[in-house]
Protein backbone atom coordinates (compact mmCIF):
# COMPACT_ATOMS: atom_id res chain seq x y z
CA UNK A 1 0.00 0.00 0.00
CA UNK A 2 1.55 3.43 -0.96
CA UNK A 3 0.52 7.07 0.22
CA UNK A 4 -0.38 9.60 -1.96
CA UNK A 5 -1.21 13.43 -1.36
CA UNK A 6 -2.91 14.77 -3.90
CA UNK A 7 -4.95 18.35 -3.85
CA UNK A 8 -3.71 18.05 -0.04
CA UNK A 9 -5.79 15.41 0.29
CA UNK A 10 -4.03 11.79 1.29
CA UNK A 11 -4.90 8.45 -0.74
CA UNK A 12 -3.33 5.14 -0.71
CA UNK A 13 -3.07 2.83 -3.71
CA UNK A 14 -4.30 -0.32 -3.03
CA UNK A 15 -4.91 -3.19 -5.58
CA UNK A 16 -4.38 -0.77 -8.37
CA UNK A 17 -7.21 1.53 -7.01
CA UNK A 18 -6.73 4.87 -5.21
CA UNK A 19 -8.88 4.70 -1.78
CA UNK A 20 -9.72 7.52 0.46
CA UNK A 21 -8.10 7.87 3.98
CA UNK A 22 -10.88 5.77 5.45
CA UNK A 23 -10.13 3.30 2.53
CA UNK A 24 -12.67 3.51 0.82
CA UNK A 25 -12.35 3.62 -3.36
CA UNK A 26 -12.52 7.21 -4.96
CA UNK A 27 -15.26 7.85 -7.61
CA UNK A 28 -14.33 6.31 -10.85
CA UNK A 29 -13.55 10.77 -12.27
CA UNK A 30 -11.22 11.50 -9.51
CA UNK A 31 -10.12 7.72 -9.63
CA UNK A 32 -8.74 8.59 -12.93
CA UNK A 33 -7.51 12.15 -11.95
CA UNK A 34 -5.31 10.83 -8.97
CA UNK A 35 -3.81 7.90 -11.01
CA UNK A 36 -2.77 9.95 -13.51
CA UNK A 37 -1.45 12.64 -11.14
CA UNK A 38 0.66 9.64 -9.99
CA UNK A 39 1.66 8.01 -12.28
CA UNK A 40 2.78 10.46 -14.55
CA UNK A 41 6.21 11.54 -13.03
CA UNK A 42 7.35 7.39 -12.97
CA UNK A 43 10.37 7.05 -15.07
CA UNK A 44 9.22 4.48 -17.04
CA UNK A 45 11.89 4.52 -19.77
CA UNK A 46 14.55 3.12 -17.42
CA UNK A 47 12.04 -0.03 -17.19
CA UNK A 48 13.36 -3.51 -18.33
CA UNK A 49 10.52 -4.64 -20.48
CA UNK A 50 9.04 -6.96 -17.70
CA UNK A 51 9.20 -3.88 -15.63
CA UNK A 52 7.60 -1.98 -18.05
CA UNK A 53 4.60 -4.81 -18.88
CA UNK A 54 4.05 -4.65 -14.91
CA UNK A 55 4.11 -0.65 -15.38
CA UNK A 56 1.11 -0.68 -18.25
CA UNK A 57 -0.56 -3.28 -16.64
CA UNK A 58 -1.09 -1.09 -13.44
CA UNK A 59 -1.37 2.06 -14.83
CA UNK A 60 -4.84 0.43 -16.92
CA UNK A 61 -5.78 -1.23 -14.10
CA UNK A 62 -5.94 2.43 -12.35
CA UNK A 63 -7.06 4.04 -14.73
CA UNK A 64 -4.47 6.36 -16.10
CA UNK A 65 -5.34 5.50 -19.28
CA UNK A 66 -2.96 8.53 -21.00
CA UNK A 67 0.30 7.17 -18.99
CA UNK A 68 -0.87 3.63 -20.29
CA UNK A 69 -0.73 4.82 -23.80
CA UNK A 70 2.50 7.10 -23.16
CA UNK A 71 4.13 3.76 -21.81
CA UNK A 72 3.30 1.15 -24.21
CA UNK A 73 3.98 3.38 -27.60
CA UNK A 74 7.19 4.25 -25.97
CA UNK A 75 7.71 0.33 -25.01
CA UNK A 76 6.60 -0.33 -28.96
CA UNK A 77 9.45 1.58 -30.12
CA UNK A 78 12.16 0.49 -27.62
CA UNK A 79 10.96 -3.39 -27.44
CA UNK A 80 10.72 -3.91 -30.84
CA UNK A 81 9.38 -7.60 -30.64
CA UNK A 82 6.30 -9.96 -30.86
CA UNK A 83 6.52 -10.73 -26.69
CA UNK A 84 6.35 -7.38 -26.06
CA UNK A 85 3.83 -6.58 -29.02
CA UNK A 86 1.94 -9.80 -28.34
CA UNK A 87 1.50 -8.71 -24.62
CA UNK A 88 0.22 -4.74 -24.71
CA UNK A 89 -1.21 -5.15 -27.99
CA UNK A 90 -4.38 -5.70 -26.38
CA UNK A 91 -3.95 -3.32 -23.63
CA UNK A 92 -3.95 -0.86 -25.79
CA UNK A 93 -7.00 -1.42 -27.77
CA UNK A 94 -8.96 -1.64 -24.80
CA UNK A 95 -7.72 1.92 -23.73
CA UNK A 96 -8.91 2.97 -27.15
CA UNK A 97 -12.26 1.26 -27.05
CA UNK A 98 -12.63 2.56 -23.37
CA UNK A 99 -11.84 6.20 -24.42
CA UNK A 100 -14.79 5.87 -27.06
CA UNK A 101 -11.96 5.51 -29.71
CA UNK A 102 -13.20 1.62 -31.34
CA UNK A 103 -11.60 2.32 -34.62
CA UNK A 104 -8.38 3.59 -33.61
CA UNK A 105 -8.28 0.42 -31.51
CA UNK A 106 -8.97 -1.72 -34.69
CA UNK A 107 -6.93 -0.14 -36.70
CA UNK A 108 -3.81 0.23 -34.41
CA UNK A 109 -4.17 -3.79 -34.11
CA UNK A 110 -4.21 -4.67 -37.96
CA UNK A 111 -1.56 -2.66 -38.28
CA UNK A 112 0.66 -4.66 -35.37
CA UNK A 113 -0.71 -8.01 -36.85
CA UNK A 114 0.41 -7.36 -39.77
CA UNK A 115 3.58 -6.82 -38.59
CA UNK A 116 4.28 -9.01 -35.33
CA UNK A 117 3.56 -12.61 -34.35
CA UNK A 118 1.21 -11.21 -32.14
CA UNK A 119 -1.98 -12.64 -32.56
CA UNK A 120 -3.92 -13.59 -29.01
CA UNK A 121 -7.38 -14.77 -27.60
CA UNK A 122 -7.51 -11.23 -25.86
CA UNK A 123 -6.62 -8.94 -28.76
CA UNK A 124 -9.44 -10.65 -31.15
CA UNK A 125 -11.74 -10.26 -27.75
CA UNK A 126 -11.33 -6.79 -28.11
CA UNK A 127 -11.39 -6.08 -31.21
CA UNK A 128 -14.62 -8.04 -31.59
CA UNK A 129 -15.75 -5.60 -29.02
CA UNK A 130 -14.58 -2.37 -31.15
CA UNK A 131 -16.83 -4.31 -33.91
CA UNK A 132 -19.88 -4.32 -31.45
CA UNK A 133 -18.87 -0.38 -30.13
CA UNK A 134 -18.73 0.65 -34.27
CA UNK A 135 -22.32 -2.04 -34.76
CA UNK A 136 -20.80 -4.52 -37.17
CA UNK A 137 -21.95 -7.01 -35.78
CA UNK A 138 -20.55 -9.52 -38.83
CA UNK A 139 -17.01 -8.49 -38.45
CA UNK A 140 -17.63 -9.06 -34.51
CA UNK A 141 -18.51 -12.49 -34.68
CA UNK A 142 -15.46 -13.69 -37.02
CA UNK A 143 -13.08 -11.91 -34.71
CA UNK A 144 -14.78 -13.76 -31.45
CA UNK A 145 -14.58 -17.05 -33.72
CA UNK A 146 -10.54 -15.97 -34.53
CA UNK A 147 -10.42 -15.72 -30.39
CA UNK A 148 -12.96 -18.61 -29.50
CA UNK A 149 -9.87 -21.20 -31.44
CA UNK A 150 -7.05 -18.87 -30.62
CA UNK A 151 -8.20 -19.64 -26.33
CA UNK A 152 -8.73 -23.54 -27.64
CA UNK A 153 -12.62 -23.40 -27.63
CA UNK A 154 -15.34 -22.91 -24.15
CA UNK A 155 -13.15 -22.06 -20.96
CA UNK A 156 -16.94 -22.97 -18.92
CA UNK A 157 -17.40 -19.76 -17.10
CA UNK A 158 -17.46 -15.88 -17.99
CA UNK A 159 -14.93 -14.65 -20.08
CA UNK A 160 -14.68 -11.33 -22.13
CA UNK A 161 -15.34 -13.21 -24.99
CA UNK A 162 -18.20 -15.00 -23.64
CA UNK A 163 -19.68 -10.97 -22.78
CA UNK A 164 -18.74 -10.06 -26.66
CA UNK A 165 -20.89 -12.73 -27.74
CA UNK A 166 -23.63 -12.38 -25.88
CA UNK A 167 -23.53 -8.73 -26.98
CA UNK A 168 -23.51 -9.83 -30.80
CA UNK A 169 -26.54 -12.35 -29.87
CA UNK A 170 -28.51 -9.67 -28.11
CA UNK A 171 -27.61 -7.21 -31.30
CA UNK A 172 -28.49 -9.48 -34.22
CA UNK A 173 -31.14 -11.67 -32.69
CA UNK A 174 -28.43 -14.42 -33.92
CA UNK A 175 -29.38 -18.04 -32.09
Amino acid sequence: MEEFIYNNQTYYLINGMFCDELFIAVPEILQVQIATEYFKNKDFKSFSQDDLITFIKTTKDAKAYSVSKLAIEYGFEKFNNDYFVKITLPIITSIYRLTKQPKLALSVANKFLALYNCASPALYTSMAAACCDLEDYVLAKKYADIGFAKQGGSKGYMTELSLVYQRIKKNTNAD
